[in-house]
């Protein structure tokens, strides 16, 4: 094998292991969104660890402050 296809190899071996982490991640946004909303259903609060202690979160700013829709999300 040549030095310029090892390069290359390496090349695509890095994207695809940076594809794979960007899936990954997208995948647990998803799955968090999919947690908080079911809470919600559930018992009407969210659990969150704050200043020490446990919180029971109902505000959907709070929620989800990427400003995600939560009711664009159910369905």
């Amino acid at each position: 094998m040549t030095q310029s296809n090892q390069n290359d190899a390496a090349s695509v071996k890095q994207r695809s292991i940076r594809d794979d982490s960007a899936g990954a991640l997208a995948a647990l946004r998803r799955a968090s969104i999919k947690a908080r909303l079911r809470a919600l259903d559930v018992t009407g609060s969210v659990p969150m660890w704050r200043d020490g202690k446990v919180v029971y979160e109902t505000d959907p700013k709070v929620l989800f402050p990427d400003g995600t829709d939560p009711d664009a999300l159910q369905g």
